[in-house]
């Protein structure tokens, strides 16, 4: 069974009875009508995706590279564990290593970045939307983006649906 999408947040919900979205909290039933232009398709890295702008659905051959990046949140409490151990070894070495306390914050922040990669098709009306483009959810290769209509019927036609749980 497919649910209908939000159209504020795009996550797939079973409204409540006065429309409201059980996700963001917002009245489906007042979205703006250009919202109602837009789905969230789950797209993975690897995938062939139709020459067709995934913003505006307009046909187009540009291929355009993103990359994201996210904090990764893994090892973050031992992180910060290992952080209040230097600190306490600055104390008792007389805060010679104090000076190594900024490189060191820096590395544990830059070994916890990921970093992520996917070329989208994206039209040259659509290019300086580019910069706020972000995907709803990443999930391992998969990337969930709020997509076209029409770029979702393309990717469809071109894509097998994917098996679901029963």
């Amino acid at each position: 069974m497919d649910l209908p999408q939000c159209p504020h947040c795009y996550a797939p919900i079973m409204a409540q009875p006065d429309g409201t979205c059980p996700a963001c909290r917002k009245n489906t039933l007042e979205a703006p009508p250009e919202n109602r232009k837009y789905v969230a398709v789950e797209i993975s890295a690897d995938q062939t995706l139709p020459p067709c702008c995934m913003l505006c659905g307009r046909d187009t051959r540009r291929i355009e590279h993103f990359e994201f990046r996210y904090d990764s949140h893994l090892g973050g409490e031992l992180d910060e564990q290992a952080y209040l151990a230097f600190v306490l070894l600055t104390l008792c070495t007389c805060g010679i290593s104090l000076l190594l306390l900024p490189h060191y914050r820096r590395y544990l922040n830059k070994r916890r970045e990921m970093v992520y990669h996917i070329a989208l098709p994206l039209c040259d009306a659509c290019l300086p939307k580019k910069s706020r483009y972000r995907p709803l959810t990443i999930e391992g290769t998969a990337y969930h983006f709020k997509v076209h209509r029409d770029f979702r019927d393309r990717l469809a036609a071109i894509a097998p649906p994917k098996p679901t749980l029963a």
